[in-house]
């Protein structure tokens, strides 16, 4: 929606940020060719391909894109972290690192089966696309009560960016309210 209003504002026509990532046959359709294509763009030439490069002659060719995968799903962890302090204002505490690092192992165990059966062994198109869809919707979940950390950093962000758009100036202090989360924990909002 965004992007559709800036194309009409400023004449400019801007790659769009998703390909369908409803459609992705597998993780690594999903992570490579349809989710947030932006930052696909920046982490391949900047990550996967320089250490894709570097191992590739320390170990089998076949096998180099596996370190390359977990750097590069490290690193976006790190951004996320990065994004989900500066903007919700949620200090890091490791829970989007695992979700990246999960999807890196996942994407790299992917491959792995892909190698190994070199292609003879096809899982059906419909059950390895939902089983990317569901691996997606069930890491980023908290669980039964969703409150985990990505739903959390949601909310929060969402705060504060319905604040923005209301041109409301909000102190972090009255955006932060303190609930209990029921285990011990303090929640903030």
């Amino acid at each position: 929606m965004v992007s559709a209003t800036v194309r009409r504002v400023s004449r400019v026509e801007l790659e769009p940020p998703f390909n369908e990532p409803y459609l992705a046959s597998s993780l690594q359709d999903f992570w490579g060719k349809r989710w947030n294509l932006m930052v696909t763009n920046i982490l391949r030439p900047t990550i996967y391909d320089p250490i894709h490069s570097m191992v590739a002659d320390r170990i089998s060719r076949k096998w180099a894109p596996l370190p390359a995968v977990i750097a590069t799903f490290f690193v976006s962890g790190v951004m996320h972290e990065l994004i989900f302090y500066y903007n919700g204002r949620l200090k890091p505490n490791g829970e989007v690192m695992m979700f990246f690092l999960i999807h890196g192992v996942a994407l790299s165990l992917e491959i792995v089966i892909k190698k190994i059966f070199n292609g003879k062994f096809l899982v059906p198109r419909i059950i390895s696309g939902k089983q990317a869809k569901g691996m997606n919707v069930e890491s980023g979940r908290g669980g039964i009560d969703d409150n985990g950390p990505l739903p959390k950093a949601k909310r929060r962000i969402l705060k504060l960016a319905s604040h923005a758009m209301k041109k409301e100036v909000v102190p972090p202090r009255l955006i932060e309210k303190t609930y209990g989360s029921g285990a011990g924990e303090k929640v903030h909002l």
